[in-house]
């Protein structure tokens, strides 16, 4: 197993903006690794190295299969409604959980494969309407560009340990691994 002790989290050298903050590129940094523990075969990476034209949806993949329940954005009913039988007042509390959303079967074929063939749907993964995320077009760029140089630089990368034993992190609001052990051939 081989350490990436040169890519340095403060100084990655794929990153192609000297504007962005240390902790953008930390983030940016521990989030592209952390998404490649989605593939748990090597048919993905492989698809993506030979065919570098799936980078868009790889990288919308991604954002899309990870975090499939398990959290929650509160939000308060504005009025009643019922949904499938459940009433729901207003004023109630209610958590939206975007990765149960992301994993909807009738919105996504096989919901909890991971496809960089899929042909785009609509993720939640940076929410919706005036909560939309601000910065899910930088985010898409870092991780495109993060795919790019990877799959550049180390075509034969692959997880070093099974899927199984990589622990993800609880303690930030936008996950990620606490390691990522991987390897590649020379």
């Amino acid at each position: 197993m081989r350490d990436l002790g040169r890519f340095h989290p403060r100084r990655p050298p794929w990153c192609p903006w000297p504007c962005c903050s240390p902790v953008t590129r930390r983030r940016s940094f521990r989030s592209a690794w952390a998404r490649c523990s989605c593939w748990p075969t090597p048919d993905q990476w492989n698809a993506l190295r030979d065919n570098p034209g799936l980078i868009p949806n790889a990288v919308e993949e991604v954002l899309r299969a990870p975090g499939k329940g398990g959290g929650g954005i509160p939000r308060y009913a504005r009025t009643d409604i019922e949904i499938d039988g459940v009433k729901i007042r207003l004023g109630d509390l209610v958590l939206l959980d975007n990765g149960a959303a992301n994993h909807d079967p009738t919105v996504f074929t096989e919901p909890d494969r991971v496809d960089i063939t899929r042909k785009a749907a609509a993720h939640l993964t940076f929410g919706h309407g005036l909560h939309y995320c601000i910065g899910a077009p930088l985010a898409r760029m870092e991780l495109q560009a993060v795919f790019s140089q990877l799959i550049q630089r180390f075509p034969t990368m692959r997880l070093a340990v099974p899927v199984k034993n990589l622990t993800i992190r609880r303690d930030v609001l936008t996950g990620g691994l606490m390691a990522l052990p991987v390897t590649w051939n020379r």
